[in-house]
């Protein structure tokens, strides 16, 4: 029952956005994001502990700041998924560009499959979908399930709307290297925090735990890894650049290439987060082991 209410609740915002369009209903995010940061206070105690771990530097005045506008984003970002359904293949092409599409086409070009990695920043589910119809390819999906299954398949709907196809995480492993070796395109959000007994990373300092996974299938399959980021623009939609996760200079043991590959891409994610602080989901707790 809880999840067909909640659903339900789902279903009509998502339709009110479709019909009001992408550009009004931005509007309302700042409603939403205020009232979820000061009314709600949605995990606001692990956002003030992260930013805090993450820049010593700041004071309590910044980190307020900083933390304000993460739910903003996260609100908007919101809105952007609920509004899916009404967006044409022109309204995500005008939204969302990539400023180095030769990157892309060109890591393609060698044929060995292509693994797209990005991160909770931004508009993370924009991402792959965007760039699927940009390159006219269907891109492989490695999704985490939702909770209420019901809203879960309404996601999936809406991702696979341009032709993209989606695999759940843990249950995909032979899929994507199939994938791989057809040559194909696997998108991975690959920032979630691992679990206690996870790989050991540093992040802005402090010792994480995370997922090797990626950097498994990178390294197993020989596929090249392209990490972007959706980086908001003033004048609204996003901005994406790819940067090549290298894989040169890596030690002769295997688990060793995994945690070094694996830091590599923590410190890129650590590197944007740096210029762009309020981009990132700092609500889930990935200093928690």
């Amino acid at each position: 029952m809880q999840n067909r209410l909640e659903y339900l609740v789902f279903i009509l915002l998502s339709k009110i956005f479709c019909f009001f369009g992408l550009k009004k209903s931005l509007v309302f995010s700042k409603v939403l994001g205020k009232f979820a940061y000061n009314i709600l206070q949605i995990r606001r105690d692990v956002v003030h502990k992260n930013l805090k771990i993450a820049f010593p530097q700041k004071t309590d005045e910044e980190i307020e700041q900083i933390a304000r506008k993460c739910y903003l984003g996260f609100a908007a970002t919101l809105i952007e998924i609920l509004v899916f359904p009404s967006l044409t293949e022109k309204d995500l092409l005008d939204y969302v560009s990539c400023d180095n599409m030769e990157e892309v086409t060109g890591t393609i070009a060698l044929g060995k499959g292509l693994v797209f990695m990005t991160a909770h920043f931004g508009n993370w589910e924009y991402a792959a979908v965007s760039m699927g119809v940009m390159l006219r390819r269907s891109i492989m999906m490695v999704v985490k399930g939702q909770r209420n299954t019901l809203v879960d398949e309404w996601i999936n709907r809406q991702r696979s709307m341009y032709g993209n196809r989606t695999v759940y995480l843990g249950v995909s492993i032979k899929q994507i290297f199939k994938e791989i070796s057809d040559k194909g395109i696997v998108a991975i959000v690959g920032d979630q925090r691992g679990p206690s007994d996870g790989l050991k990373v540093d992040f802005f300092g402090r010792e994480t735990r995370v997922y090797p996974g990626p950097a498994a299938i990178a390294l197993k399959t020989g596929a090249p890894v392209l990490m972007g980021f959706m980086v908001r623009r003033p004048e609204g939609g996003y901005g994406s650049h790819m940067t090549p996760l290298s894989k040169e200079g890596l030690p002769e043991d295997r688990e060793e290439q995994i945690q070094v590959l694996t830091q590599r891409h923590m410190k890129l994610l650590e590197e944007k987060l740096i210029e762009h602080p309020d981009h990132w989901l700092w609500m889930h707790n990935i200093w928690k082991y």
